[in-house]
């Protein structure tokens, strides 16, 4: 965990510096629309809500790099600590479990000799059992009398009775021994064993545990951090307009701004600067009129247009995309030429 945190903070770091320097670059730039000294950020502007994601960018990474200082201060180092402490701790439950173990060892001895004994006692006082059963069944022999028989039995008896003590004695010693090796058995597998390793791992467990917690609740704040900045930005890029985008580049570049009406420029020798019949005759005024009709004729005819090919470019974006690639190339053709040619209509109509 230790040297997992060291390598993922440095990687960390290495990546918000990286990011944070390429954000920087950026935000060195001219921001058309923007003036230096105005605090108001229109989002309606592109390139406002650009530079806000370029500075939040640089926030964000350098939360990023507290992070980075926060696995470092509260896991890399701490985790060195505790892991000299755990060596410390091994050192020193070795040493206790080997004690624990040679006592259980020799337990296991005296439990071997108990048996031993035991298993000797028995088998002694069984062959003078039989021996005993042998001779209670024999009869007097030629060269024997009763009398030596009778010594003979009385012997064999206080020898069976001497051996049968001994191995009962031997029996409830091994007995005995056993339930003390089973009781320090059991003591070795569910006190002793158990405390050795309790002291092993110290407090181990509870210091992953805060590594544990402390990871996470770094790496949720980091996101919380990031989720906050860029759910703000989020919300103000949808402000962007593009008429308003549009319209302050025009602003912002003179070439586009609107040229001053033409006037009429009037020869020296007139005075005239209206419309007018130069004598008043019916003729004159006649001639004007049917000028004048002329062109309201022809703008009827371009409205008939216009609505024409309206109708046509309708038809063609409904027709669907066409199943070949040249049937794809005709209708973008035949959509472009249709848009131009509403264009041009609408050009006669302004100027009539």
């Amino acid at each position: 965990m230790r040297t997992y945190s060291l390598k993922k903070g440095q990687l960390e770091r290495d990546y918000a510096q990286a990011l944070q320097k390429l954000a920087s670059q950026y935000l060195k730039r001219d921001w058309p629309g923007i003036k230096p000294d105005d605090q108001r950020t229109d989002y309606r502007n592109v390139y406002a809500v650009w530079r806000s994601y370029l500075e939040g960018t640089v926030q964000v990474t350098q939360s990023r790099i507290n992070v980075c200082d926060n696995y470092k201060n509260e896991i890399s180092d701490p985790a060195k600590t505790v892991r000299l402490y755990k060596e410390q701790q091994l050192k020193k439950s070795i040493e206790q479990l080997n004690r624990i173990q040679v006592e259980l060892q020799d337990s296991v001895k005296d439990l071997a000799k108990a048996k031993k004994k035991y298993y000797d006692s028995e088998q002694v006082a069984q062959a003078v059992r039989e021996k005993a059963d042998i001779e209670a069944k024999s009869k007097l022999g030629l060269f024997q009398s009763r009398i030596s028989l009778q010594k003979a039995n009385v012997k064999l008896k206080a020898k069976r009775s001497d051996c049968n003590s001994k191995a009962t004695h031997a029996r409830n010693d091994y007995l005995l021994t056993l339930a003390a090796a089973n009781a320090h058995h059991d003591r070795y597998y569910h006190t002793d064993l158990l405390h050795c390793i309790q002291e092993l791992d110290g407090g181990i467990y509870n210091h992953v545990k805060d590594y544990l917690i402390s990871i996470c609740q770094t790496e949720l704040e980091a996101f919380q951090a990031i989720h906050n900045t860029f759910q703000f930005l989020l919300d103000k890029s949808t402000r962007v307009m593009q008429e308003f985008n549009q319209q302050l580049f025009m602003q912002e570049n003179p070439v586009f701004h609107k040229a001053q009406d033409f006037q009429f420029q009037p020869s020296d020798c007139d005075t005239s600067r209206k419309l007018e019949t130069d004598t008043g005759s019916p003729r004159e005024e006649h001639s004007l009129n049917k000028e004048a009709r002329k062109w309201a004729t022809r703008m009827a005819r371009e409205h008939k247009n216009i609505v024409h090919y309206k109708r046509s470019l309708e038809e063609c974006e409904t027709l669907g995309v066409p199943q070949t690639e040249q049937g794809r190339l005709d209708l973008e053709l035949k959509i472009e030429d249709t848009k131009e040619n509403i264009r041009k209509a609408e050009v006669c109509v302004c100027r009539k």
